[in-house]
């Protein structure tokens, strides 16, 4: 968390003729599975990781980064890092490109962007887009920004209008990830819609969340995690 935010609205983002209720759900094994390689970790506005919490498995991203943005963002845990190699080949074979802007985040680094942000929005306005250093669940190495040049590369609302965006929205969760923070679900998850953030739960879990339209917390609370 923590990006250009711009006004675009809402995005009907259901492709015509959905099929999502003929997905199956994730059975209790692969649940506890997931749990169990930590895919499931919830950091957010209520449950905080420490300054000194890291993935032990982060791997370097080696292609489909923007080259402008920082190197040191540039990891993921090595699961995560595998199918987000696998999402965008998905992508370009369909004519769409995609590209990580920033995935892994250390406490200190998100610290520096939250001041930013509060110096520049205020808190109150920071807070709806941008995590306090240790709510981000950029720390785990499971999540990722991702953008298109049909938005300059740029993290924006309207990048869930683009082609891409709709393209991901649509297919992230074949590859074991997720719409993190979905639109109209700021209540719950406590941040604005992002369409270009990602975070990776497994491809049996996401598929779930997926069909069932659910955030991350409500899917966690549904099976009592």
């Amino acid at each position: 968390q923590g990006a250009d935010v711009q006004d675009a609205k809402d995005a009907d983002q259901e492709e015509p003729g959905s099929s999502r209720k003929d997905l199956p759900d994730a059975t209790e094994q692969q649940r506890k599975e997931a749990a169990e390689k930590g895919l499931l970790i919830l950091i957010n506005k209520q449950n905080s990781v420490d300054k000194d919490y890291k993935p032990e498995d982060l791997t370097p991203i080696t292609k489909y980064y923007a080259t402008d943005r920082s190197e040191a963002g540039r990891y993921m845990r090595e699961e995560a890092a595998r199918q987000f190699y696998k999402l965008v080949e998905a992508a370009a074979a369909e004519g769409y490109e995609l590209v990580m802007t920033t995935a892994y985040r250390s406490y200190g680094f998100q610290q520096v962007l939250w001041n930013n942000y509060v110096a520049n929005e205020g808190e109150a306005a920071a807070s709806r887009f941008s995590a306090k250093p240790g709510q981000s669940e950029h720390q785990s190495g499971l999540a990722a920004d991702v953008s298109s040049p049909s938005v300059n590369y740029a993290l924006t609302e309207s990048f869930g209008k683009t082609d891409e965006g709709i393209w991901l929205a649509q297919n992230a969760h074949k590859f074991g990830f997720i719409i993190r923070f979905p639109d109209g679900k700021e209540s719950i998850t406590g941040y604005l819609y992002e369409p270009w953030h990602i975070r990776y739960v497994g491809e049996s879990v996401a598929t779930e969340i997926y069909v069932k339209d659910l955030t991350l917390e409500e899917y966690l609370e549904l099976y009592g995690f």
